[in-house]
């Protein structure tokens, strides 16, 4: 981390460069090879990869550098952007940081594993929270209290363009839930999203667990915790989680905050989340990864992500556009 932070100020503060620093906003590894590349809206993969938007004259020029850079995510765009005969000039892919990074599901604090664990429950393994194994929900905040402190109306919609990643993998998420749970999607003008009903329509999704918890709920006339919160924001790591969520029977509610918000319901409520260490900025609160069985990649290759992703190399790209590129990435090629 501390490599990645002098990298950036000697990039941005003193040689003058563009850059994208993971930490620093709602942002991925695909967002930072995109921004390299040029793309308007590095942020939409839709836009950015499509066919009809790889022409080289609609992208931007602006010299940008990506530092920590997952290099699982990053090569694979990398390579299918450098293989485009569209771009006449191709990223600059540096070296190795020297480290690894890792994303995944956390639970939001320590003090929940230790609860946990006095009564005998492993809540960083998946299947330690599957709802047959008992109920998990004990251990979180109410999804009601979260509503009620952010306001529903400031949830993101489901179908919001703005929650782009879920179309990272979409075709997968389909084929998946088609067969599995057909209440779990809907497909909006070709584009694949989370379905959210009841009981905060068009705002957050609810696993299939979680809709038989609530409907018995309704049956029986009672109230209480039936779902566990499972905070993200422009739905990141969406097409992972909640096939996860799924295939592990976890009663999760899964929403979408702007970047702020879900900063802070990361540090005052007990809840999952989906976030990247060595990533800081919920130290304090003491996040706790939930593991799964080893990485599967041909899975991963076929988008499907029912077992979470390995620590992998953190790299940086480089815009070939930069002044003095041949000064600058020597010193690139070296970390």
């Amino acid at each position: 981390e501390l490599i990645a932070e002098v990298l950036n100020i000697i990039l941005r503060e003193v040689m003058g460069v563009n850059t994208t620093y993971e930490t620093e906003i709602a942002t991925s590894s695909a967002h930072g090879v995109r921004a390299v590349m040029g793309c308007p809206h590095p942020l939409d993969p839709l836009t950015c990869e499509e066919d009809a938007a790889l022409n080289a004259s609609s992208f931007l020029l602006a010299p940008h550098v990506a530092t920590e850079v997952w290099a699982i995510y990053g090569d694979g765009i990398f390579d299918k952007f450098s293989a485009n005969p569209r771009f006449e000039q191709k990223p600059i892919k540096g070296g190795v940081l020297g480290y690894k990074g890792r994303e995944g599901t956390f639970v939001s604090r320590s003090d929940i594993i230790s609860e946990a664990k006095e009564q005998n429950r492993v809540l960083q393994w998946f299947e330690g929270l599957n709802d047959r194994l008992g109920d998990t929900t004990v251990f979180m905040d109410d999804i009601q209290a979260i509503v009620d402190r952010f306001g529903l109306e400031n949830f993101t919609d489901c179908n919001s363009p703005s929650v782009s990643y879920m179309q990272d993998g979409a075709a997968a998420f389909k084929k998946w839930f088609e067969a599995e749970d057909p209440d779990a999607f809907e497909e909006i003008d070709g584009k694949i999203y989370p379905k959210c009903g009841e009981p905060f329509a068009g705002k957050v999704w609810t696993s299939k667990r979680a809709r038989e918890r609530y409907n018995q709920q309704q049956l029986d006339g009672t109230t209480g915790k039936w779902c566990i919160p499972f905070v993200t924001s422009s739905g990141y790591g969406t097409t992972h989680f909640l096939q996860q969520m799924h295939i592990w029977n976890i009663s999760a509610c899964v929403f979408n905050l702007n970047w702020g918000d879900y900063v802070l319901a990361g540090k005052e409520f007990r809840a999952l989340e989906y976030w990247w260490w060595p990533d800081t900025t919920f130290d304090a609160q003491g996040p706790v990864g939930v593991i799964g069985l080893p990485q599967d990649q041909i899975q991963h290759s076929e988008e499907y992500y029912l077992t979470p992703v390995d620590a992998t190399d953190c790299n940086l790209y480089a815009n070939p556009l930069l002044p003095d590129v041949d000064d600058v990435g020597d010193p690139i090629m070296l970390l």
